[in-house]
């Protein structure tokens, strides 16, 4: 196999290297890693896939035997079986010679040759359980070895891969392929490869036994095979083309739909959900169209294949009768010969759809060995390369340059050069983005730089074994990643080999050893995902700790200490200088206060090095680039402790261990009643997707939905039971076929054959009109439902409150995927789904009436093994998707372990643990293997039986004939009645299996879409409810409000806010990012009610007022603003949701807001298309378009959520001109993090924290010099200009 090697800038794998694998990789190539017990299985289950396959054609030899014996004994039983008599009445032509030598002896031992025929079924029933048992016991064994050899390989090479691989490739895409393409293979594996050679085999027997009994009826029955392939092939051909366009109308609606649903606030703050539902339900008029000619087709397709059955029918057996006239054959000959004609057809559409998978298998193993065999430029399982000198562990970057492979035009180093020596400290500092923490990772040798060199020792890291340059050392990252695992375990991966003593120590030394030990599990205290119960100062000293078990020689911390508070800022600080003594670290930081003592500091700015020196060194440097950090971060750190303490006021009982508190409260609560290992498992093992209460279905209320189509509704069931009808009346010809062998009249045979063939053909044209007309009336009454149901929910989804949005089950994605899933498999519980339900209850019940009057002994016994063939389909159905379900909950722990490891490649790869993982891997896939071979066994045992079932059925049936017939109870003719209806009702209980997936999976989405329909928000924009002021003044107070996110109930986000905001004014609301400023906004517009307090506008509760009606008063304009795929007309007019502004109203908000200047040198003015999310226009060209759209609302009041901080400068005049335009006799809320743009404002608010800290005037704030000033002076450094404030 060819190494694929890429440098930095190639993709994943080249065109040339693509087409070399595409000849190469085959299917078969999937059994690359099999063994010799492999191969054995390989060919066990052949052998039992063309013995399972040779079960039909033998059924059917079986059945021509018993129709040629019956047919015999019918036709001699009138003269007595008396050669004298039977000569005399001109049945027979032989002479008594011959009579006695062959037909005599057989008319007399009529009940031993029917007793052969029994055991004949008996022992193609035995055969059959044996070879389905051996088939699928050989193949399911067959595929979970082979897709546990490649999930391993494949997660391997993937752990194996350069970060630079993982920085181009998705991680979810590489999960997703190691479940859905290794699922797919197994599947094929155990499913489609063993049908698929079980078809192929029925396939050539049906042929060989079919031409080797009448060659002349089996080209008969051939001749017809083209037309119902021609059918099927014009039916794939038109369905194509149609699903072509169904997808795009369906895209159209759908990008309506996630237009909306992505940008809900825009529709909800300016009330426009029902235009979005008009648009939305415009798109469904040519989604009912083609859906509705999409089912005529089908049932006009399956009309003309019946029709060609029917008709094949009655030629057969009108030209097989002639030849059976003429003594040229049995009768029997014409069911063995067409009859496995038919199957052989059958079976070679059945292989060719088995093929599909197999093909779409071959993609996936394409996928799958893509990475594979993919060598890695960084090979981390390279034993090649020096081992490092541990005594000498200088670092030195000799004048490096680099970029990112994803972002190779953007340099990041620029000729870098510093040097630390060993067992010395270094701390880098600059501003975001400098290139400190790329310094980091490639020390790692996560990457290798463009030029220059990178040493250890002296040593450039590419000389270095990896795995061992990694193992020396210990790296505590900005936002340490764990595993779900307990604490102990997740210290240990850090070293496997520690011992519980050293974990211990290094706990002690990280200052995390106490916290853990008042945890009521200790250090076996199960971590959840990621460590989220977790406090952001416990994980950086758990880090620490599994930093330190490494023992490493370097030691690197990457921004350890930038999200902690002041008072776990020198917890943390505490733990990282115990454990950098005696070795060389290097510390990336910002905060340089935690960095005083290091022996060295190197300034980085624009990817070079600006300056470096010691802490005193760079502050004698005057006006340099550190000291003036220095200078303006220590005024910022004197507001931020003050600000912390500030919020720490506002609980007395607050202290440094509160945190603990509440971690050790979280587990007592957890362990009530169970352990928290125990409850974070059944956490995981929750369902995806809403965990609301779903509604009983109701079928009723269901089809009450559907009652504008009821005469479709009617004519569909009519016509359903009608084409249901016809297999049955059908059996009643069988019965007649085997009559006119005991006629003796030519005449009378003939016409009697050629009144069958007749009659025949008539059924296959009613059943060609039922099924056209079906298709037409289920077509029409489906689509209109499915539409109705689509449009439904998503006025449903529009109406819910933002709260609603925020959860997880409630993504984006989810909802359209909700929409578009849901709303189509809808259509299994009624349209073309209903019509199959009626169709098989009219087969079954005319089944059950035909064969009880005709004979009730063999109908009874029949009824009454019935549930036997019920109960093999459905344990066989049942056995195989509750093992399918287990194996799955247990893969998925492997595959959990293997999402969170590939999810975090680079916690992985810095802890070098990716063998260590690998092995971790296996263990859980050989826990989640270790019932294969029973899964295999049962799964064989209940396929065996599923494919005996029948067969033991038919040979009681007929052993209950011989008998009924010698004692002249039951005539011969109507053995074959039953024994058909037996037949087709063995092939209706064979499709319910299914059907009942679809269903069920209808009716799961059914109740989910009616109780999405049924879902009262709890902020109704669609109440007609509330007061409706006819005037609105714009005064707005916050009165004591505290307020969290619904759907994180544990961060408080506002702390007693009071603000008023008179008429007119403007509030300016500052602070740093985070800060929880735009909740304010959020709770004016009423997307979220507060905990605590009031929000009252005009002196009224905003709960009193309609919610429609607020929002009316209110315009928004967001920082980054959401547009919608129209034109900049229909855009800016989505402010007005009437959508009646004149032409004038838009001249005048253009001019204001500046969008003319642009406008006007487009080609077709406002008509222009703004495309999807605007992509077409510049920032500050989509900033003035969100206020055209907030003026021609002409609201009381404007909210400005940082509305020019995404602006660069050229625009941001134009913006700001825009803005104060737009502020212009309006109440005003301006969140900004531009902090020039509010000097003007009537008041300034300062929020820290969710909390207020200052307010007044610009003025005010800065001669205050407190948490204002500090955001003002460091605002105008990074901007690079001078610190004046007027």
């Amino acid at each position: 196999m060819t190494e694929v090697n890429d440098d930095a800038t190639t993709p994943l794998i080249d065109k040339s290297q693509k087409e070399k694998r595409q000849q190469n990789i085959s299917y078969w190539n999937v059994f690359r890693f099999a063994d010799h017990f492999d191969w054995i299985l390989f060919a066990t289950g052949t052998v039992g896939s063309a013995v399972a396959g040779l079960g039909q054609p033998l059924l059917f030899l079986v059945l021509g035997k018993i129709s040629t014996l019956l047919s015999t004994h019918e036709r001699y039983q009138s003269c007595g079986f008396q050669y004298s008599i039977c000569f005399k009445d001109n049945l027979t032509r032989l002479n008594e010679s011959q009579w006695n030598k062959t037909l005599g002896p057989q008319l007399l031992s009529f009940e031993a040759s029917g007793f052969q025929m029994v055991y004949a079924f008996l022992v193609i029933a035995a055969a059959m359980f044996v070879a389905g048992f051996v088939q699928m016991l050989a193949w399911s064994l067959l595929a979970v070895r082979q897709t546990k050899m490649i999930r391993v390989k494949y997660f391997r090479s993937i752990l194996r891969q350069e970060i630079k691989f993982h920085d181009i490739t998705s991680s979810s895409e590489l999960i997703s392929t190691l479940g859905r393409d290794i699922t797919v293979v197994e599947t094929t594996i155990a499913t489609r490869t063993s049908r698929f050679l079980q078809h192929a085999f029925m396939t050539i027997a049906g042929l060989v036994i079919g031409f080797y009994y009448s060659w002349q009826l089996a080209l008969l029955a051939l001749a017809f095979t083209p037309v119902m392939f021609l059918a099927f092939m014009v039916l794939f051909k038109v369905m194509d083309g149609l699903k072509k366009k169904e997808l795009e109308a369906y895209a159209k609606a759908g990008a309506v739909a996630e237009e909306a649903i992505s940008s809900i606030k825009t529709v909800a703050a300016f009330g426009c959900q029902d235009r979005e539902v008009e648009r939305y339900a415009g798109n469904f008029q040519d989604v009912k169209k083609i859906g509705i000619y999409r089912s005529l087709t089908v049932g006009a397709v399956l009309g003309l294949s019946s029709l060609s059955m029917f008709s094949m029918f009655g030629l057969s057996i009108w030209f097989g009768m002639t030849l059976v006239f003429e003594g040229q054959f049995a009768v029997g000959d014409i069911i063995i010969s067409v009859f496995n004609v038919i199957t052989a057809v059958y079976g070679a559409r059945l292989a060719f759809t088995d093929l599909e998978y197999i093909v779409e298998a071959h993609s996936a193993v394409d996928r799958l060995y893509a990475i594979i065999d993919r060598i890695p430029v960084i090979d981390v399982f390279s034993e090649t390369g020096e081992i490092p000198d541990y005594q000498n562990i200088e670092i030195k970057f000799d004048n490096v340059t680099f970029s990112f492979p994803s972002r190779p035009d953007v340099k990041v180093l620029k000729g870098l050069k510093f040097t630390v020596g060993s067992r010395k400290k270094l701390a880098l500092v600059g501003q975001i983005g400098c290139g400190k923490s790329t310094v980091v990772q490639l020390i790692q040798r996560f990457y290798d730089v463009e030029h220059g060199d990178v040493k250890i020792g002296g040593k450039n890291v590419k000389s270095l074994r990896l795995k061992q340059l990694r193992r020396m050392i210990g790296f505590v990252p900005q936002e340490p990643v764990f595993f779900a695992t307990t604490i102990a375990d997740n210290i240990r991966w850090g070293r496997d080999d520690i011992t519980d003593d050293e974990i211990y120590e290094a706990a002690k030394q990280a200052n995390t050893f106490n916290f853990i030990m008042k945890l009521p599990e200790k250090f076996d205290t199960l971590l959840e995902e990621n460590g989220d119960q977790l406090s952001a100062g416990q994980k950086q000293r758990i880090a620490i700790a599994r930093a330190i078990v490494r023992n490493p020689k370097i030691l690197l911390v990457d921004e350890a200490t930038s999200s902690l508070n002041i008072y776990n800022e020198a917890e943390i600080q505490k733990a990282l200088d115990k454990a950098s003594v005696g070795r060389t670290t290097i510390v990336a930081t910002h905060r340089l206060s935690t960095i005083r003592d290091a022996d060295k500091i190197v300034v980085i700015a624009g990817g070079r090095v600006k300056e470096q020196g010691t802490h005193e060194d760079l502050l004698q440097i005057p006006d340099g680039f550190y000291k003036k950090l220095v200078q303006v971060q220590a005024g910022h750190q004197a507001d931020r402790s003050k600000a912390e303490r500030f919020q720490l006021d506002l609980h007395d009982t607050y202290s440094p261990d509160d945190e603990q508190q509440t971690l050790t409260e979280h587990y007592r609560q957890s362990s009530k009643g169970t352990t928290v290992r125990d409850e974070l498992q059944d956490k995981r093992e929750e369902p995806d997707g809403d965990k609301d209460e779903l509604p009983t279905f109701s079928f009723r209320r269901f089809l009450r939905m559907n009652k504008q189509e009821w005469p479709y509704l009617l004519g569909g069931c009519i016509f359903a039971f009608i084409a249901g009808a016809i297999d049955p009346l059908q059996t009643v010809l069988w019965s007649f076929i085997f009559q006119l062998t005991a006629i003796a009249k030519i005449n009378e045979q003939e016409l009697d054959a050629s009144f069958i063939g007749l009659s025949y053909f008539i059924f296959g044209l009613v059943c060609f009109l039922a099924l056209l007309a079906e298709g037409a009336c289920f077509g029409k009454s489906g689509m209109e439902l499915v539409a109705r149901m689509r449009v439904l929910t998503f006025r449903a989804i529009l109406r819910q409150e933002m709260n609603f949005f925020d959860k997880d089950a409630h993504s984006t994605e989810t909802l359209c995927r909700r929409l578009e899933v849901d709303g189509a498999r809808v259509h299994g519980c009624t349209g073309a789904r209903l019509g199959f339900i009626l169709s098989n209850l009219a087969t079954l019940l005319s089944w059950i009436v035909i064969s009880f009057a005709y004979g009730w002994q063999l109908s009874l016994l029949t009824t009454g093994l019935f549930p036997i063939l019920v109960l093999a389909e459905y344990f066989s159905t049942k056995v195989i998707t509750r093992a399918s379900i287990l194996e799955t909950i247990e893969f998925d722990k492997a595959g959990h372990l293997a999402s969170e490891a590939i999810s975090n490649i680079r916690t992985v790869a810095a802890l070098s643990n990716e063998e260590n993982v690998v092995e971790l891997y296996q263990t859980k896939l050989n826990e989640a293997g270790r019932n294969s071979l029973k899964k295999s066994i049962v799964i064989g045992a209940s396929y065996g039986f599923s494919q005996a079932a029948g067969l033991f059925v038919f040979a009681a049936v007929f052993a209950l004939a011989i008998l009924l017939l010698k004692n002249g109870q039951l005539e011969f003719n109507k053995v074959f009645l039953v024994m058909f209806s037996l037949i087709f009702g063995y092939t209706l209980i064979g499709q319910i299996p299914s059907f009942i997936p679809d269903y069920a999976e209808a009716r799961l989405s059914a109740t989910r879409l009616l109780a999405l329909l049924d879902r009262v928000p709890s902020i109704d924009a669609y109440s007609p409810e509330g007061k409706s002021p006819e005037h609105c003044r714009g005064e707005i107070i916050f009165k004591s409000v505290s307020f969290r996110y619904p759907c994180q109930p544990s961060a408080i986000v506002l702390r007693e806010i009071n603000i008023c905001v008179k008429p007119g004014q403007t509030l300016a609301l500052v602070g740093e990012s985070g800060c929880e400023k735009t909740a304010i906004a959020d709770l004016i517009e009423r997307f979220y009610d507060p905990e605590k307090g009031q929000v009252l506008l005009d002196g009224i509760d905003i709960k009193q007022l309609n919610v429609s009606w607020l929002r009316m008063q209110l315009s928004f304009v967001s920082q980054e603003p959401e547009f919608f795929d129209r034109s900049i007309r229909e855009n800016i007019l989505f402010g007005e949701s009437e959508a009646q502004a004149t032409d004038g109203q838009l001249e005048e908000v253009s001019r204001k807001s500046n969008v003319n200047q642009f406008v006007s040198a487009l080609p077709e003015n406002l008509q222009t298309n703004f495309g999807q999310k605007g992509e077409k226009f510049s920032e500050g060209q989509k900033q003035r378009i969100a206020i055209a759209r907030a003026l021609i609302r002409n609201s009381k009041i404007l909210l400005l959520d940082e509305a020019a901080s995404a602006v660069d400068s050229e625009n941001e005049k134009a913006v700001q001109e825009a803005l104060d335009a737009a502020r212009s006799g309006r109440t005003s809320i301006v969140i900004a993090r531009r902090l020039a743009t509010l000097k003007n404002a009537d008041q300034i608010v300062v929020i820290d924290s969710g909390s207020i800290v200052e307010a007044g005037t610009h003025k005010e704030l800065i001669e205050n010099k407190g948490q204002y000033y500090s955001l003002v002076s460091s605002q105008f450094f990074v901007d690079g200009k001078t610190t004046t404030h007027s």
